[in-house]
Formats: C-alpha cells, sequence, structure tokens
C-alpha cells in the first residue's frame, strides 16, 4: 500500500493529528496528508508546519477562536479531543460527526447531541416542497397496475399461466412490479422532505391502503387510491357478470 492510498483511509481527525506533529513525517507525507484534507473539502489555509493548520477566515479575530481547542466529541464511546471549532465542522462535513454525535466543552455542563448546540444549522433540512407540488405519477402508476394486468387477462394471459401450472410466477411478476412502483413512490417522497418511516409498509402488503393514507397525509387527494381500489374489485365484479 503507497502512502497516497494509506493516508486516505484514514479518519480527518487523524489527518490533523499528523499535520499537528509534522516534524515525525517527512514532507511527501505532509504534502499527501494536506491534499487528502483538500480532496474532503477541508481548505488548509496555512501551508507552512510552524503553525497550526486551519480553515479559511476573512475575521482574522474568528479564525484565531476557531483555532482552539476546546470541543470534545464522543465516537465509538470514547472520548476525542480536543479539537478546534473549525476542525469540528470539517468533521461534520467529512460526516465523521453526524447530527446524534455528543459533544462537549468546559462552558456545557454535560454532554449534549451536537444537533442542540451552536453546530445545529448544519443539521438543520429544509421543509417538505408544498403537497400542491408533489408529483404523484408513481401514485397513479401504482393505481393504475390492476388495470393493466385485468387488459392483459382479457387477452387471456392469466389462463396461459395457469394451464402451463406456472399461476404462481403470474402472481410473482404482479407483486413485483408493485413493489418496483411503491419504492419508486417511497424514494421520491422522502427526496420532498416527507417522513414515511411509520406507513410505508402498507404499499407492500395493501396497496389500496397505502393509497389511501397517502392521500390523507399529504395531498387530501384520494383519487388515485379510489381508482385503484375500484380497479381491485373489477376483475370480481366481471366474472360475477359472466357468471350471471
Amino acid at each position: 500500500m503507497d502512502l497516497k492510498e494509506h493516508f486516505s483511509k484514514k479518519e480527518t481527525n487523524e489527518l490533523y493529528e499528523i499535520l499537528k506533529n509534522y516534524k515525525d513525517y517527512t514532507e511527501e507525507a505532509i504534502d499527501l496528508v494536506k491534499n487528502e484534507l483538500k480532496s474532503r473539502g477541508c481548505i488548509i489555509e496555512n501551508e507552512s508546519h510552524e503553525e497550526n493548520f486551519a480553515f479559511n477566515s476573512t475575521d482574522n479575530s474568528m479564525n484565531e477562536e476557531n483555532n482552539q481547542k476546546v470541543w470534545w466529541y464522543s465516537n465509538n464511546g470514547e472520548r476525542n479531543g480536543p479539537i478546534s471549532t473549525d476542525e469540528v465542522k470539517c468533521l461534520i462535513k467529512t460526516n465523521v460527526i453526524n447530527k446524534d454525535t455528543l459533544i462537549w466543552r468546559k462552558e456545557l455542563s454535560s454532554w449534549l447531541p451536537i444537533s442542540k448546540s451552536m453546530f445545529s444549522d448544519f443539521f438543520t433540512s429544509p421543509p417538505p416542497i408544498p403537497v400542491q407540488n408533489l408529483n404523484n405519477k408513481y401514485a397513479w402508476n401504482l393505481a393504475l397496475i390492476p388495470l393493466y394486468f385485468f387488459i392483459l387477462d382479457m387477452f387471456g394471459l392469466y389462463n396461459f399461466f395457469l394451464s402451463n401450472d406456472i399461476a404462481l410466477f403470474y402472481y410473482l411478476i404482479a407483486i413485483l412490479i408493485n413493489i418496483s412502483v411503491w419504492n419508486a413512490d417511497k424514494k421520491q417522497l422522502k427526496k420532498s422532505g416527507y417522513d414515511i418511516e411509520t406507513w410505508m409498509w402498507w404499499g407492500i402488503f395493501l396497496v389500496p391502503v397505502y393509497l389511501f393514507i397517502r392521500a390523507s397525509k399529504l395531498d387530501k387527494n384520494y383519487a388515485y387510491a379510489i381508482v385503484n381500489l375500484v380497479l381491485c374489485l373489477l376483475p370480481y365484479c366481471y366474472n360475477l357478470l359472466l357468471n350471471y
């Protein structure tokens, strides 16, 4: 393993420790460490080795304060630190620290989640997009799936599978298509900022229930849910008419 690959596998805080102890490393190693930090978005202001490395700042006094090693954070049940405010920001940016990570400094009476500290802005998400701007294309596709299979059944698809003793394969295809479209809808809702964890699983077991809950939680537009329910009943109604 070459040096570049070696440093790429290290945590961001470990790379900063190397920079602080630059006298123990070769010039080539230090340059590789700096390049690795820069590739992670940690811009280094001071390229010399006589002082601590820090982020860019237009305000010198603020920069000095941000470089003070006052923060401790928990990682895998261990205390880590002290590190500076700028180093905390870099660890957040590189996902070493997440919103549930506990941090502490002497002004605090106890450890607290970083999302409830002065760094809370890093973990503040924008609100969900307005429901009127939601794209319901996957919900409508999910609602119309029974119609697609009903049309295929009219052309004898189900009888073909049944006659070849592979009716189970027919149902498996239908289930996989339902799950695929439901999964696409789930991903879109999450990207739109909606919390659907408590009710999204209905889409695997009972699609009509999922669509009704979806409508009640989001846009109050029950059209796709009603259409799906009607289409689910359509084959049974059709068979009743044939046998009447």
